[in-house]
């Protein structure tokens, strides 16, 4: 029998112990959310069928390929089925397939030929996870994108940072180039992790709002980097001259050639000053050849205006024709 001066005491007992209840059945941690996903019918049929399919798939049309009479096509070597998987994530992440991604991402971990990948399928896993809104399990893969793992040594894992971020400026670039700004904004977003400068997606964001007609929330959001002081000055001085080229256009603008200029001059110069210090070095020279050639091609043209006519004489000299 239940005294009853015992029930309230029993009832808060009752009752703290459903709050711990809850608790526990509450919402899930990063890695559990993970977890679940890899669990997940979608997750678990999709990678397996990628990862067993693709060969026999990409063989497939390659042939078809072959008999429509187009280019040759390169053989499925072990290193291209691995930039074919990192390929397949990036296009699920433009659009907006986030599992699929990661399940992209898992295949190109598990498969041996692929080590040389690790960096830029932890670059691709940390985009989706960010999308998730995972931001502790997006912070850890963003440091294997930059760092590396402990299987690579500091100069392996530079090199592949390297090559991470060459692929993703490289893929960007076309991107924006193809006006496919989804897929351009992966490609921006994984930079932008990688240098640990998140405005960068904005910069993104920007160019996506103006290719898709709403130049004013376009402008706002330049205005806003323009004045972000963890912006560098050099850029917010270059996006404050691209405003006043947008405004003068009063709305006619092709995004996909600004943009595309606005890409190369800003994730050029953030990439050479927090990228790798081996790639800053390699920019650099890339700079002072591509300075070579705009000599050659600006204030050079008379050099080789004059060379050209002296070879021309010669020819003249030697009783032959400019035309044999």
């Amino acid at each position: 029998m239940t005294l009853p001066h015992t029930r309230p005491r029993l009832r808060w007992l009752a009752a703290v112990a459903g709050v711990l209840i809850l608790a526990g059945c509450g919402e899930k941690t990063e890695q559990e959310q993970l977890e679940a996903l890899r669990d997940s019918l979608t997750y678990t049929q999709y990678r397996r069928l990628s990862h067993h399919g693709l060969p026999a798939s990409y063989n497939a049309w390659r042939e078809g390929m072959r008999m429509a009479g187009s280019e040759p096509t390169p053989e499925l070597t072990p290193d291209t089925e691995c930039m074919i998987h990192g390929l397949l994530g990036y296009s699920a992440l433009s659009a907006d397939r986030s599992t699929i991604a990661i399940a992209e991402s898992d295949i190109v971990d598990a498969l041996p030929a692929c080590r040389d990948y690790a960096q830029i399928s932890a670059a691709l896993r940390s985009v989706a996870f960010h999308r998730r809104e995972w931001p502790q399990l997006a912070e850890q893969q963003s440091e294997f994108a930059i760092n590396g793992g402990k299987t690579l040594d500091a100069g392996q894992a530079t090199e592949a940072r390297m090559r991470m971020l060459i692929v993703h400026a490289a893929l960007g670039y076309k991107a924006i180039t193809d006006k496919r700004w989804d897929r351009a904004q992966v490609h921006i977003d994984a930079i932008a992790l990688s240098l640990k400068q998140p405005w960068l997606s904005e910069l993104g964001r920007a160019g996506l709002a103006i290719n898709n007609g709403d130049v004013r929330e376009g402008l706002v959001m330049l205005k806003r980097l323009s004045e972000n002081p963890q912006v560098p000055p050099e850029a917010r001085a270059y996006l404050g001259e691209l405003i006043g080229q947008i405004e003068a256009e009063t709305g006619d603008v092709d995004s996909s050639l600004w943009m595309a200029r606005v890409f190369t001059k800003v994730v050029w110069g953030e990439i050479k000053r927090h990228g790798p210090d081996g790639l800053a070095s390699l920019m650099e020279f890339v700079d002072q050849q591509s300075a070579k050639v705009d000599q050659l091609m600006g204030d050079g043209k008379g050099m080789l205006d004059g060379w050209w006519q002296s070879a021309k004489e010669r020819l003249r000299s030697d009783g032959k024709s400019f035309d044999d």
